[in-house]
């Protein structure tokens, strides 16, 4: 999707919702920058619950409220779910700009929308120049520094990441492919918790990934795969470990480089990690 079309079909969502709509479109036209992301209608995910901010703007971190007559009959619930959104995702409450129209002039809703379009104006200031990037442009810029890092995430598919590696395939959808000879990419669906209850998201596979992010263990659960000792201290990954944001974005994020440690008695392979970046000149040579 182009940019015209993403801030168009972004901006439309509230079409329904007539002050939220004024507000937000107003404050959109004022920055006056088309390089700024608005995410409207931006769902927030906090255990089994689901939020929606009214309009998200997450290269500078900020999101604007509308508050409707509603809000004033639930101030006790608005402020469950700030503290809800604040402690799932990297907000503040600094960062969440509310803006009340019920009960007041269009002037009062006015100054309102120029103040949080001032606070928008600052924070790119501070961030420096914005630029609209899509999965393409994102993997030519990683080509272009020559190094992968730690947290870098991509939305795409496993094809258009092992264009990192000078690897070219129209598709590919297997999560493991050999790079050179001791050098692997490996993108694993986690096993994840919810309330100290496991949920698995792979039938066949185990795939822990420590707190810290320094190890990673791999169990086969049906004890079908055949390893190599030998691959012990000589086996490394690139892991592109698969997840789902609080913010509702499925994609692969790039942990770290790792090196197969030890196989215990078990099959459990242990993985610790080397490094959190990556060379990835020495494929284009």
């Amino acid at each position: 999707m182009d940019k015209f079309d993403f801030i168009v079909k972004n901006l439309s969502k509230t079409n329904r919702k007539n002050y939220e709509n004024y507000v937000i479109n107003a404050i959109y036209s004022r920055v006056g920058n088309l390089d700024l992301i608005p995410i409207a209608q931006q769902c927030v995910l906090v255990g089994k619950k689901h939020y929606l901010i009214d309009v998200f703007f997450p290269q500078i971190n900020f999101a604007v409220e509308v508050d409707e007559g509603h809000h004033a009959q639930r101030m006790k619930e608005d402020s469950v779910r700030t503290e809800d959104i604040i402690s799932s995702v990297s907000l503040r409450e600094k960062d969440i700009f509310r803006v009340k129209v019920y009960n007041r002039t269009i002037e009062d809703v006015d100054k309102d929308i120029n103040d949080a379009v001032a606070e928008i104006k600052s924070r790119i200031n501070a961030v420096g120049n914005l630029y609209w990037e899509n999965e393409e442009d994102k993997i030519a810029r990683i080509i272009e520094s020559g190094e992968l890092r730690q947290n870098e995430s991509f939305f795409c598919g496993i094809a258009d990441i092992l264009k990192l590696f000078n690897c070219h395939c129209k598709k590919y959808y297997r999560c493991y492919k050999k790079i050179d000879e001791d050098v692997s990419f490996w993108s694993p669906t986690l096993t994840i918790y919810f309330k100290d209850k496991k949920i698995l998201s792979n039938t066949k596979w185990e795939n822990l990934l420590s707190d810290d992010w320094e190890e990673i263990t791999e169990y086969d659960k049906s004890k079908t795969f055949k390893f190599d000792k030998a691959d012990v201290g000589r086996e490394k990954r690139l892991v592109f470990a698969k997840y789902k944001d609080n913010l509702g974005n499925c994609g692969r994020k790039f942990v770290g480089e790792f090196l197969l440690d030890k196989v215990d008695a078990d099959g459990k392979r242990y993985y610790k990690k080397i490094a959190d970046r990556v060379d990835i000149s020495k494929y284009f040579k």
